[in-house]
Parts: structure tokens; C-alpha cells; sequence
């Protein structure tokens, strides 16, 4: 969830509080909480359908605060005209008239923009500096809130927020573009743009979502049309990491790492888990497990079904590897113990 700050959280603590009629006493907290490296996804019947693990950053990398001078730059960079993809992606989801706002709206922060930014480090003009960043900040926050155009009934705010979106659920956007964008990584201005989207790309192959042909042309594993839940939000995360690294890398600012869990909580898992239900009973059967470019059956308790749902269950072993990641294995049978005759 978005706390009112903009900052993400995983956790929602609700005070109880008790009160005789004089006095109210100090609160009990009940905390929900979900690790931060985790997504679950549900399916029709409230049942969990999957759950993924090192899951990726879902922010965008816009300011956590309204007064960002950093907003003026997006403005500019969303509203700049050009024959090249972001431009092309651009036109596809604004309106004339969004976009031309967009432009407007910039053009009346630029004076202050560029005024600030000439004495922004310069030792001897600090006061002024501050001076002018907070008058800025003040006039960017006014134009977060207003229409992006006469007759649109979005925010400017509201207006960046729906090309970030429209993008990151665009689910085959690499896979009809991978030339053009992989183009764009090799000249972003975020040096490790490429390894980036390489090792987002690795992820989602190693998971099932992706297969890399021979020719290196990148499709889905599963028809486009029939992508799970998890499998689309693995893809939006593909998209936010070419939002910030190579689309607009001078504006967007974000980790491509997945979030830090401690390791007093659990420790980091390179798969996903997609569970299995009896169709008719609707009684967990267990789960097939994504990782390394294989699967891997599992009965309801957690056994490896090493010959399909239907063979026979091996007890499994889980264990922290040099890096610090968990791995697992089958649990080899111990070695029958036959007594020696007289």
C-alpha cells in the first residue's frame, strides 16, 4: 500500500484502544504484515493461485515528495516531441491536448526551474538557492494538482501516473520491441541500463514467464492471452525496470533489486510456486515449482513428486547456500540396515 507520504509499506498497524468512560488507556497494536520480498496472487475462489518470491521493486522512481524539482523534468521529458519509441509510446496513450498540457505546465515552471538551477551549487548564493527551491517546490506542488487540460478531467499527477501504468501493463512490450530497446539500454544515460534489463529478463526466464530463442528473440512461455495473474505482474516488472533504466532514466530513480527482507525473517528464494487444486473437490493437491528454467512437482505437504502429481512423494531438503540464497533438493532415502546373520 502507499502510505500518505507516497512511501510504500507491507504493513498496517491498527491501535486498539480501551476507555472507561475517564481515562483511555494506552494502545494495543495488531500488526499485518507481509514480507516485502513476497507477492501472492488469489484466484476466483479466494484460494492462493501463486506465490513468488525476490519479487520486483513495483515503484516507478517518480519523488516520494510533491515539491521535487525532479517533477519539472518529467514534465519536459513526457512532453517532448520525437520520432523515437518513448515519444511513439507517448502518443499512443495521451491525448493532443494531455500532452500539450503537459507541455504548458512545464514552460510555466521553467523561468523558476532555471533559475534555481544556476545557483543550486554555488557556495556563495545558499540563501538564494534555498530561497528559490522552496519557492519552486511551492509552485510545482500547485501544478501536480491542476488539470492537465481544459477538457481532460485528469490531474497532472494523475496524468503521469496513467503513462507509467499504461506501459508497465503493456505485457508483450519487449517482446514486440526488443531491437528498439535494447538499442535504447545501450545508450541510456544509466551506465548499467543493459545488465539490468538482461538480469530482469534472466529472472522471468529462470521463473517460466520467458523462454530465449536460439535466435535471441525473447516470447512468452504461455499464449499472451492466457498469462496467469503472477505472470503478468512479472512482466509489469520487466516494463517498470525499462521505465527507469532506459526509457526515461533521467527522470525515474529506483533500485533494480528486489527488497531487503532481514534474514532473521526468511531467507531469499529464487522461485515461484504455482498451487494446484482438485477440480472437483477443490482440495489442495500441492504446487509446481518455477526455478532454473525447470519445474518440479509437490504434493499438498511439501514432498517432491519427482515422476508427476501422480507418482510417488520424496521428503525434501532445504538448505542456505554460499550466497545466501536458499536452495533444495531431495532428501535422499536413508540406506536400509540389515542385521548380520550368526
Amino acid at each position: 500500500m502507499n502510505a500518505a507520504t507516497g512511501i510504500l509499506s507491507h504493513r498496517i498497524d491498527i491501535g486498539i484502544f480501551a476507555d472507561n468512560g475517564s481515562s483511555i488507556s494506552a494502545p494495543a497494536i495488531i500488526s499485518f504484515y507481509m514480507l516485502p520480498n513476497e507477492m501472492h496472487f488469489y484466484d476466483e475462489q479466494g484460494r492462493v493461485s501463486e506465490i513468488h518470491y525476490q519479487t520486483h521493486n513495483p515503484d516507478f522512481g517518480l519523488p516520494v515528495t510533491d515539491t521535487d524539482p525532479r517533477w519539472a523534468k518529467i514534465l519536459l521529458a513526457f512532453s517532448m516531441k520525437d520520432t523515437n519509441l518513448r515519444s511513439r509510446m507517448l502518443d499512443q496513450i495521451l491525448q493532443p491536448a494531455e500532452r500539450s498540457g503537459l507541455q504548458q505546465h512545464y514552460l510555466v515552471l521553467k523561468p523558476l526551474l532555471s533559475a534555481f538551477s544556476a545557483v543550486e551549487h554555488d557556495e556563495q548564493r545558499k540563501d538564494e538557492a534555498t530561497r528559490l527551491r522552496a519557492k519552486l517546490g511551492e509552485a510545482i506542488s500547485a501544478a501536480l494538482k491542476k488539470q492537465v487540460a481544459e477538457k481532460s478531467d485528469l490531474t497532472v499527477r494523475a496524468t503521469i501516473d496513467k503513462v507509467l501504468n499504461a506501459i508497465a501493463n503493456f505485457h508483450s512490450f519487449y517482446l514486440g520491441s526488443q531491437r528498439e530497446l535494447d538499442a535504447l539500454a545501450a545508450a541510456s544515460s544509466k551506465s548499467s541500463a543493459v545488465a539490468d534489463v538482461r538480469a530482469e529478463l534472466h529472472r522471468l526466464i529462470m521463473q517460466g514467464v520467458l523462454i530465449e530463442q536460439a535466435s535471441g528473440q525473447i516470447d512468452t512461455m504461455s499464449p499472451p492471452e492466457k498469462l496467469s495473474l503472477g505472470e503478468r505482474y512479472m512482466l509489469r516488472g520487466l516494463n517498470i525496470t525499462l521505465l527507469s533504466q532506459v526509457l526515461f532514466p533521467d527522470v525515474l530513480d529506483r533500485s533494480t533489486a528486489p527488497a531487503y527482507v532481514s534474514p532473521r525473517l526468511t531467507t531469499p528464494k529464487q522461485w515461484r510456486d504455482v498451487y494446484r487444486y482438485d477440480p472437483t473437490s477443490g482440495a489442495l493437491q500441492g504446487w509446481i515449482r518455477y526455478a532454473d528454467s525447470r519445474i518440479a512437482n509437490f504434493d499438498a505437504q511439501g514432498r517432491l513428486l519427482p515422476d508427476g502429481p501422480k507418482g510417488k512423494s520424496i521428503p525434501v531438503l532445504y538448505l542456505m547456500n554460499e550466497k545466501g540464497m536458499l536452495t533444495w533438493r531431495a532428501q535422499p532415502e536413508p540406506t536400509p540396515v540389515s542385521s548380520s546373520s550368526k
